[in-house]
């Protein structure tokens, strides 16, 4: 335990500082963007869907982010724990970060006295923010490149707008706002299944 402690600490304080502070403005932020008083379900998920699920891409893509330096790449790989598990770690850390921040954007909608089930809505906005963060963990893990793995999840969210559900169908990220649940289980599996797939191509190459 105190080895996953340290390890979670010196990737907080190094790495990981600037994105949660910049991720806790966003979300703090969204009442003065977005408006969040009396709002009903659709709009509630219109939030949720069109402004917080930017996390996803925020707080999750830059993963493998301190292996792009050379030095902290070989030091990593030189450690007894493997690098693996010290990816799941940042995950995990990540997961956790973007689960209350997704609390706090929520209860903030209820303060605002807006009618949405917070169960239901939690889960659905967990479930955007980890395909899009996916996509990124993924395009990372393949290409080793953090610009692009920013850039796909961002072309996917543009094309959301253009395309629409009826192009991109279960895939579609902005069902929330007209009330459709399904797409959110969708989503959320695929996102879990890119993430996986870019953490084993990332060390596999290794």
């Amino acid at each position: 335990m105190e080895r996953i402690l340290s390890i979670e600490i010196e990737h907080f304080k190094n790495h990981y500082a600037g994105h949660l502070a910049a991720a806790l403005l966003f979300s703090l932020l969204a009442p003065v963007i977005m408006g969040m008083e009396a709002l009903n379900q659709y709009q509630a998920g219109q939030i949720l869907d069109v402004y917080f699920s930017l996390l996803g891409i925020v707080l999750l893509t830059p993963l493998f982010m301190p292996e792009q330096n050379k030095d902290i790449r070989d030091l990593l790989a030189s450690r007894e724990y493997p690098l693996r598990n010290i990816q799941l770690l940042r995950l995990l850390q990540a997961v956790v970060i973007l689960a209350v921040l997704n609390l706090l954007v929520l209860f903030q909608m209820k303060l605002g006295e807006c009618t949405f089930p917070f169960g239901t809505y939690f889960w659905c906005a967990m479930a955007n923010c980890v395909f899009l963060g996916g996509l990124g963990i993924f395009a990372y893990g393949i290409t080793d490149h953090l610009v692009i793995a920013y850039m796909i999840p961002v072309f996917y969210y543009i094309c959301c707008y253009g395309a629409g559900q009826k192009y991109l169908g279960k895939f579609y990220l902005f069902s929330l706002m007209t009330g459709d649940l399904e797409n959110k289980i969708w989503l959320g599996t695929a996102g879990i299944l890119l993430t996986a797939a870019g953490v084993v191509i990332r060390n596999r190459k290794k």
